[in-house]
């Protein structure tokens, strides 16, 4: 757990892994519903 949170503060684990799930989910929804939302 401490090597996690140790990784988690540096934000090499844990910002690719937030990061690219934020990113996908944004991106995702955000280009599928900007397409429509403002053609």
């Amino acid at each position: 757990m401490p090597s996690l949170r140790a990784t988690s503060a540096l934000g090499i684990p844990a910002a690719p892994t937030s990061e690219e799930t934020t990113s996908l989910e944004i991106e995702a929804p955000n280009n599928i519903g900007q397409e429509p939302t403002v053609p």
